[in-house]
């Protein structure tokens, strides 16, 4: 955690730094994975990555070509069977990945249906994505007061925030159409995207932007928020996997808002916490039912979600319980 590792003295794991070419794109190489792979020697390649891309059957071959004896599994976040971006190198991908690989791990329920749905019948164990307690963590409510004040927030506000990308497949113009018509909500936004011109515009005053931040000003901004919603509405290229955002403001006492697309409503759980994507109108009236009156139970409720099922620790014994199962 905070990039931090400690090695002890019969450590059997190492972190090496390494090179993607090209950075930020999901075609993407390691040249260097032979080198790490000469020189460590594993028992397992573990590679977060989706089952059906060209590049997991690259470096697994790779790796079986240069040292055989070597296990893989691999790390799955797909939650749509055959997303519109689908060629005929995805399906061959497929194919052979089902071939090469020992188990998958998928990081929800839907993941792992997807996988099935592909044919995949080898090991097989769903894994959330963790949260860093460390990282993220609620404030006392004087240092909240102190938060809020250097942002002018009245006192009789209530604080509404989303972290992420700022584009449809977010339901940003859903905010945009919805909010208006509950002034007392402020709507606190870090990130960036295309659809920030119209969030300036539509919400004036109710919005307060804070741009993309890093990890220490990230929470305190989760800190500010008494709400945390995510918004997102299913794509054909695409469905909420995660909802990172919301794992991480959970953890700093806001609540859990959102739709009920994808992995969402796993994390909200509560049926007020919930509307019906893509629908302003079923966004309305959650909106309008803040603050909630069982705020308290829900909160408690959400926070033993994450501590049970998405902390680090709980995240890592998952994966370790399931790498073991190459012996």
């Amino acid at each position: 955690e905070n990039s931090k590792v400690t090695i002890t003295k019969n450590a059997k794991y190492e972190f090496c730094e390494t090179q993607f070419f090209p950075s930020n794109s999901s075609h993407y190489f390691i040249p260097f994975l032979i080198f790490h792979l000469w020189q460590f020697r594993p028992d397992i390649l573990y590679i977060m990555d989706e089952i059906d891309r060209p590049n997991f059957t690259i470096h697994t071959l790779l790796a079986k070509f240069f040292w055989p004896k070597i296990k893989v599994y691999g790390y799955s976040l797909q939650n749509i069977f055959k997303p519109n971006y689908y060629r005929w190198y995805h399906r061959l991908a497929i194919g052979v990945n089902r071939q090469l690989v020992k188990g998958m791990a998928a990081a929800t329920e839907d993941a792992k249906n997807v996988l099935l749905k592909h044919g995949y019948q080898k090991a097989l164990k769903v894994i959330p994505l963790s949260v860093s307690p460390k990282a993220f963590y609620q404030c006392d409510l004087l240092e909240k007061k102190e938060l809020r004040l250097k942002l002018g927030l009245p006192e009789n506000a209530i604080s509404l925030g989303f972290s992420g990308s700022l584009n449809a497949a977010k339901g940003m113009d859903l905010l945009t159409e919805a909010l208006p018509q509950i002034p007392n909500i402020k709507f606190l936004v870090a990130g960036e995207g295309p659809a920030l011109a119209s969030l300036k515009s539509k919400l004036g005053n109710q919005l307060i932007y804070f741009g993309s931040l890093k990890q220490n000003d990230l929470r305190k901004f989760y800190q500010t928020c008494d709400y945390l919603i995510l918004p997102s509405r299913t794509e054909k290229y695409w469905k909420e996997q995660i909802g990172r955002a919301l794992l991480e403001g959970i953890l700093c006492n806001a609540i859990a808002l959102g739709s009920d697309s994808g992995n969402i409503p796993a994390l909200t759980l509560c049926s007020n916490t919930i509307f019906k994507e893509g629908d302003v109108n079923s966004l309305i009236e959650l909106l309008k039912c803040l603050p909630l009156s069982n705020e308290n139970e829900i909160r408690l409720l959400q926070r033993k979600n994450i501590e049970e099922n998405y902390t680090a620790e709980k995240v890592a014994q998952l994966t370790g319980e399931f790498l073991k199962g190459y012996r």
